[in-house]
């Protein structure tokens, strides 16, 4: 498997894992657990859904490397990267 294959790969299995993360807490809400409970939860989603999105404009620049760095496409990926925090 190359490295564009395997890190789309592991994108979907974060996200796949996040979702079952919120299926989770919805359980959790409609269970009346504890808030601090549900929190730590959420706050788990965003974590891994963060990562994600790392992930994805990581994956976004390496596929642009090739381009010179002045390039549109480039730029668009740097500013994907600062906009995600």
């Amino acid at each position: 498997m190359n490295t564009i294959a395997y890190q789309y790969e592991n994108i979907q299995n974060r996200l796949k894992r996040s979702a079952g993360q919120i299926n989770g807490i919805v359980n959790m809400i409609d269970e009346e657990r504890p808030c601090e409970e549900v929190v730590t939860q959420l706050s788990a989603v965003r974590a891994s859904l963060d990562k994600a999105i790392k992930l994805v404009i990581a994956e976004n620049i390496r596929n642009c490397s090739e381009a010179e760095t002045g390039s549109e496409q480039y730029q668009k990926a740097l500013e994907l990267l600062v906009r995600a925090k």
